[in-house]
């Protein structure tokens, strides 16, 4: 396997000759825009802690949902060379470029096709989805575990508020600011239901 560095060097290259984003006015709740969207592929404090917390559970195989270009999943399996990662993201891009390969396309219906997860996870994706009523049901029925990072701090042009706990989630102690400078406060939040 690559490693870590190596990776992130090739990515950071593509992304600076290459990449031009889609128009963040139009980012909220639109699966137009999120399909043109490149993930950042910088691995942070946060990304750091998801995967000590979902390392915490010693699960053999994990899934990210919206999982970029699969740095959280790269992490994983660095830490933990003998886990079974997988991973859905909506982007063509994101899946083209990904850091590892076991990310396939799909959206929210694809999820219906997995069974027996020990975790399902995701990082900011909620937080830019109206209704996750559907999502969170599949995500129960496919895993035993699920772990979410997301903001929950407003509802903006770009983030939807989430009551969590309404679906039984429960708040961890860890928190973190955007890096983006929108003031937006991410949260970790858990589900053990299996």
């Amino acid at each position: 396997m690559i490693d870590l560095l190596t990776r992130l060097l090739k990515f950071k290259t593509f992304t600076r000759k290459y990449y031009v984003p889609p128009d963040i006015t139009k980012a909220k709740d639109s699966k137009d825009y999120y399909s043109k969207y490149l993930a950042d592929g910088e691995i942070y404090d946060n990304n750091e802690k998801l995967t000590d917390e979902i390392l915490s559970y010693h699960p053999k195989t994990v899934l990210e949902f919206g999982a970029g270009v699969g740095k959280n999943l790269l992490l994983l399996k660095q830490k933990n060379p003998g886990l079974r990662i997988l991973g859905i993201d909506i982007s063509k891009l994101n899946v083209k470029t990904a850091l590892v390969n076991c990310i396939k396309l799909g959206d929210e219906n694809l999820l219906k096709s997995y069974k027996n997860l020990d975790i399902v996870f995701t990082c900011s994706v909620l937080d830019h989805i109206e209704n996750i009523d559907e999502i969170i049901i599949i995500f129960k029925e496919i895993s035993k575990v699920i772990i979410l990072m997301e903001t929950n701090s407003y509802d903006t042009n770009f983030y939807y508020k989430h009551d969590y706990e309404s679906y039984g989630f429960k708040k961890v102690d860890y928190q973190y600011k955007s890096i983006r400078g929108d003031g937006a406060i991410y949260e970790m939040w858990k589900n053990e239901h299996g």
